[in-house]
């Protein structure tokens, strides 16, 4: 039996991640976030709670004017006043989270989440990839892909590559040399309350390896369960299963804005970058957007909600965007704008099945795009396939979502032929000639003539309490062989040409 192998995905500085994956832009500038409730941290006097609050992670550019983790945020605007200073959010956390699960998915099945990562079952993935340094390097890439820089560690026991994943980059440790590894490493390495380290290292115990030799029962019974908890992963032990999770359904981002906005071009730079978020997470899944539904909060507290259906799956990121500009622009907020959100309805993208002696349809990537593309332009409820709605209104029409054939029609046999009604739309404006027998004659444009046969009236009528019709039609031919539609509407009290028999 082969040994257990896990590998933990760790995000490095996931405050900051969760934040810069849905605004790249803040990447380079002097930034710090603080472990306070989200607010805007503008120029001047520090908004209430940011003063003590403490620095969780800052960007490089932070780093390089003096900004350290744990300085309070009065210390970081003191050795950098142009620091910008967000609170740490955790909704943007556990979308971060939920992208990180997504990216991970395409490497391994078996998943289990962390607050820091993502444990992945690597012994079920031992046969794909040439070395666990090789898995270790898919994973990053995975991660890369929305956002998200981690490390990653490989080793026998989901403790040990926690501890591994600490170190940067691709840590692996060889099946039995847990032990050894961990011994080499300071007291810092391991994720413990400050409470345990401090009552460790008044015990002198300041090295992994001095932890991992004191007796299991005495460290328990006097320093209690997670002094125990430490010994055992000091050696190398950790038997806790790996429970495969699953994966998150709902695909949502979004961003609360340092400024109130309130007009649209900035909502659009921001939702450009939402979108790019969204459309990463569900390629990791396989999917496509079948629909968005976007959110804003305003600043009198009320939420403006606006669906935003697709006529067919995509993820063409630009057509998603003229989507949203089309919303925007057509329909501009209300109030000024604090936080944006964009939820995407997931939907599998359309697989086609080309036949042997078929002439090739339309490309469903291609199909789903010039499809978006059009919901754009003229609305969603103009895009589509005809379809007759459910009425006995004559002639009504309506339209549904394009769906081409999966198979091909079968031809008629070469002997058949039908009789097709053309509709004229709009209706045409025609003169009646009537006798005692009924219809005689006819006046409309080229359809004029003496009616040799006439068959009707087929009345319908109908929706008296809202929108009344109703359709006296008939057949008729005329003396030159036409076959038309004629009706009489008594509602109106006219005649018209509804259409011709082809």
């Amino acid at each position: 039996m082969s040994p257990r192998r896990v590998a933990f995905v760790r995000a490095r500085g996931l405050h900051l991640a969760a934040l810069l994956r849905v605004e790249p832009e803040l990447a380079l500038q002097p930034l710090a976030v603080l472990d306070a409730a989200h607010a805007a941290a503008r120029g001047g006097a520090l908004p209430p709670g940011f003063g003590a609050a403490r620095v969780l992670a800052c960007t490089a550019a932070a780093r390089a004017l003096g900004v350290a983790v744990g300085q309070t945020g009065h210390h970081a605007r003191a050795v950098a006043p142009d620091l910008r200073l967000r609170g740490a959010s955790e909704e943007l956390l556990q979308r971060a989270r939920a992208a990180l699960l997504d990216a991970v998915a395409t490497v391994g099945a078996r998943l289990a989440p962390a607050p820091e990562g993502v444990w992945v079952d690597a012994g079920e993935l031992a046969g794909m990839y040439e070395s666990e340094a090789g898995l270790g390097a898919a994973l990053t890439e995975a991660a890369r892909r929305v956002g998200l820089p981690v490390a990653v560690g490989v080793a026998g026991s989901l403790g040990v590559a926690a501890v591994a994943a600490r170190g940067g980059g691709v840590t692996v440790i060889p099946a039995g040399e847990e032990a050894r590894y961990l011994g080499r490493l300071g007291l810092e390495a391991l994720p413990l309350s400050d409470a345990l380290r401090a009552e460790l290292r008044r015990f002198g115990v300041t090295r992994v390896a001095e932890l991992a030799r004191l007796p299991l029962d005495a460290a328990g019974l006097r320093l209690g369960e997670e002094a125990a908890a430490a010994v055992r992963l000091a050696r190398g032990e950790d038997d806790r299963p790996l429970v495969p999770h699953a994966l998150p359904t709902r695909f949502e981002e979004g961003v609360d804005l340092e400024w109130e906005v309130q007009t649209v071009e900035p909502l659009l730079f921001v939702a450009r970058r939402l979108l790019d978020a969204l459309v990463a997470r569900l390629a990791c899944r396989g999917l496509a957007v079948g629909g968005l539904v976007l959110s804003l909060d305003l600043v009198t507290r009320v939420a403006d909600e606006r669906a935003l259906p697709l006529a067919s799956p995509t993820r063409d990121v630009p057509t998603l965007f003229a989507l949203v500009r089309a919303a925007l622009e057509k329909q501009s907020p209300p109030d000024a704008v604090r936080a944006l959100r964009i939820a995407a309805l997931p939907r599998p993208l359309r697989a086609a099945q080309l036949g042997l002696f078929d002439p090739p349809g339309p490309a469903p990537d291609r199909l789903a795009l010039t499809l978006a593309r059009l919901a754009a332009l003229v609305g969603t409820e103009r895009v589509g396939a005809p379809a007759a709605p459910d009425t006995h209104r004559p002639h009504a029409a309506g339209v549904t979502a394009f769906d081409p054939p999966r198979t091909p029609r079968a031809p008629g046999a070469p002997e058949a032929r039908a009789l097709a009604l053309h509709v004229y739309r709009p209706p045409r404006e025609v003169e009646v000639l009537l006798g005692e027998a009924g219809l005689v004659g006819l006046r409309a444009g080229e359809a004029r003539g003496r009616v040799v046969a006439c068959s009707g009236p087929w009345r319908v009528e109908g929706d008296w309490w809202a929108e009344p019709y109703a359709h006296h039609g008939y057949d008729v031919e005329l003396e030159d062989g036409g076959l038309y539609l004629v009706a009489y509407d008594p509602v109106a009290a006219r005649w018209r040409l509804d259409g011709v028999y082809e």
